[in-house]
């Protein structure tokens, strides 16, 4: 049983708390200080003056018995500003994240059943 400090019926089961004592010789614990858990401080988000850009990508069929690795390798050209001109290069230096949505391998890499099963 918890006794002093802490006022056990304003408590519900599940709270969190930290508690600083000793327990005595009836076996009761003397609460000094206690603290309840909180939540960090939470960083307030950067706002940024120039346009960040997300690329999302899908369709790219990887792995098919006829690659042709010419539009992937223009993706990765576009992406890592090697392509276009300067206004496409400062466009591809202000992405910040790519998404690989979908369908990314080919039909030929895939299990038959899973073509089937949805």
């Amino acid at each position: 049983a918890l006794e002093g400090k802490l006022d056990v019926q304003t408590s519900v089961t599940g709270t969190i708390v930290a508690v600083y004592g000793k327990e005595d010789d009836s076996g009761r614990f003397q609460v000094k200080d206690f603290c309840y858990a909180d939540l960090p401080v939470q960083n307030s988000p950067q706002t940024h003056q120039e346009d960040r850009f997300v690329v999302l990508v899908s369709g790219l069929g990887i792995g098919s018995n006829h690659d042709n690795l010419l539009g992937l390798q223009l993706l990765v050209d576009l992406i890592t500003g090697q392509l276009g001109d300067v206004g496409d290069q400062r466009s591809a230096a202000s992405i910040v994240r790519v998404i690989v949505a979908g369908n990314s391998l080919s039909e030929s890499t895939q299990d038959k059943d899973s073509l089937t099963k949805a």
